[in-house]
């Protein structure tokens, strides 16, 4: 098991992508998180599986704006647009928050502080830069650099603005702005700053650093 917080199949460094490719692979992605079902709470682990042609994808999150110059800390008691970006994010990631209605409760708190948990961060249930960096950045890890376009770009942009704590122009498309935020992100994490993108950069991101 690789209690890593991301609800896919990814097995990073522990499993090549080739072994049990074909809809065969499954991935305990969380541990030990409490959810409440009818007033009464349980401590459950957490799967993914794709065992086949039909099974359903992990939520995409839909429905928000998940593009801000900002992502300031949210927590209980918030409410707004980044709560709803928080919630949705939250729920995409398999940890649900209940209904995405930017109103940041006991729900979000206890999405929030599993999702951390899952991260190695620490379990307190705000939401700063990150644990926004590490929702941001949820999803494929392709190498992009300059020239690069898509919604993995989009993706590294929002997760930067988080992560450098200031603004980086969310576009899709990866210029020179995209390119030094990257370098000026890799050199604070000491990692190779070549802005370009590739696995340890998202691994580092992913990981909310």
């Amino acid at each position: 098991m690789w209690w890593n917080g991301a609800a896919d199949t990814d097995t990073g460094s522990y499993v090549p992508s080739s072994s049990w490719s074909g809809h065969q692979r499954i991935h305990q992605y969380a541990g030990e998180v409490t959810e409440s079902y009818g007033g009464y709470s349980i401590n459950i682990d957490r799967d993914y599986l794709d065992v086949g042609n039909g099974s359903t994808p992990a939520p995409t999150c839909t429905g928000a704006n998940l593009g801000f110059t900002s992502y300031t800390t949210v927590q209980n008691g918030s409410t707004g647009d980044r709560v709803k970006a928080a919630q949705c994010l939250l729920k995409s990631a398999g940890f649900d928050p209940g209904t995405p209605d930017g109103i940041f409760g006991p729900d979000t708190t206890a999405a929030a502080r599993n999702f951390q948990a899952g991260k190695g961060l620490t379990a307190d249930g705000v939401v700063g830069a990150k644990t926004w960096t590490a929702l941001l950045s949820r999803g494929s890890t392709p190498t992009v650099q300059d020239g690069s376009t898509g919604e993995a770009v989009t993706r590294l942009q929002r997760a930067l603005t988080a992560a450098l704590g200031r603004t980086v122009s969310i576009d899709g498309v990866f210029g020179s702005g995209t390119a030094q935020a990257a370098r000026d992100y890799q050199s604070s994490r000491g990692l190779g700053a070549d802005g370009i993108v590739g696995p340890a950069t998202w691994s580092a991101l992913q990981a909310g650093k």
